[in-house]
C-alpha cells in the first residue's frame, strides 16, 4: 500500500505514536529505509502507544480483543495525559527509533487543549531544543478546531502547522493546513459499511476545493480505492 502511494506521487505520510498500537510508525519506518529524503513524515505526541502490543506485535490481535472486551465493561479508559517537556522528549526518541530516521518533518501535539498544557513554557523550550538539534522541523496541532484556536491565541509558537477534522473548522479564524475525516466524517471502524464511491469522490473534491493550498489526509486499506482517490486529486491540481 505504501509503495503504491509513493508510485502515485503521494509524498506525505501521517502517523502517530498510538496508531496501530505503536506498530504504524515501525511499518512506515521499514518502508522509508533508504528513501527517507523523498517523503514528508508527520507523527504525533500526546496519546501513548500500547507498550505491550508494541513489544510483542505477533500478539496484537488477541490483546486487542481482550482490550475491546474490557472497554465494553466501562473499564480500561483513562484521561489523556498532560503534554509535558519530558513527555515530548521521550515520545520523539521513541518515534525516531520506530521510524528509523534522525528527524521528523512535522511533530503534532495529539488532541491538545489548554488544560493539557499546564506547563506550556517548558514544553515550548523543549520544542525549541528539538528544532535546534534538527530532530523536528515543524511543530503543530492535530485535534479539535476549538482547542486549536485557543492554543493559537495563547501559544502561537506551537502552531507551525494545523491539522483538523474537515467538518470541524470555520473559515473565520484558523484555517487548517491539513484536514482529516473528509471521507468518513467520523471515527473509523472495521465494522462500518463501505461508503458509496460517488459520495466519497464528491466529499474529496469539495474538501480539496475548499482550501486552494490545503492538503487532505486520507486512509484506506485497498489499493483500488487509493488509485481512485488519487485520480480525483490529480484532476483538481492546477
Amino acid at each position: 500500500m505504501l509503495a503504491r502511494a509513493a508510485d502515485l506521487g503521494i509524498r506525505h505520510f501521517d502517523a502517530a505514536r498510538n496508531y496501530g498500537d505503536g506498530l504504524a510508525e515501525a511499518t512506515l519506518g521499514r518502508f522509508l529505509s533508504g528513501r527517507r529524503s523523498s517523503f514528508i513524515v508527520a507523527t504525533k505526541f500526546g496519546l501513548a502507544a500500547n507498550r505491550l502490543i508494541e513489544a510483542i506485535p505477533w500478539a496484537a490481535q488477541p490483546l486487542r480483543a481482550c482490550r475491546s472486551i474490557i472497554r465494553r465493561t466501562g473499564l480500561g479508559s483513562a484521561p489523556n495525559p498532560m503534554l509535558t517537556d519530558a513527555g515530548l522528549q521521550a515520545s520523539v526518541e521513541r518515534s525516531l527509533r520506530a521510524l528509523r530516521t534522525d528527524y521528523i518533518d512535522i511533530l503534532f501535539l495529539h488532541e491538545p487543549s489548554l488544560t493539557r498544557l499546564a506547563e506550556a513554557e517548558k514544553l515550548l523550550a523543549e520544542v525549541d531544543r528539538q528544532k535546534s538539534k534538527g530532530t523536528i522541523r515543524f511543530i503543530g496541532l492535530a485535534g479539535a478546531w476549538m482547542h486549536a484556536v485557543e492554543i493559537e491565541r495563547s501559544f502561537p509558537a506551537l502552531v507551525d502547522v494545523v491539522q483538523l477534522a474537515e467538518n470541524d473548522w470555520s473559515d473565520a479564524e484558523l484555517v487548517p493546513d491539513l484536514t482529516f475525516g473528509v471521507l468518513r466524517r467520523g471515527p473509523q471502524s472495521v465494522f462500518e459499511e463501505v461508503i458509496e464511491s460517488r459520495l466519497v469522490l464528491k466529499r474529496l473534491e469539495a474538501a480539496l476545493r475548499r482550501r486552494k493550498n490545503g492538503s487532505i489526509v486520507v486512509s484506506t486499506t485497498r489499493i483500488d480505492h487509493l488509485d481512485l482517490l488519487a485520480s480525483v486529486a490529480s484532476g483538481l491540481v492546477p
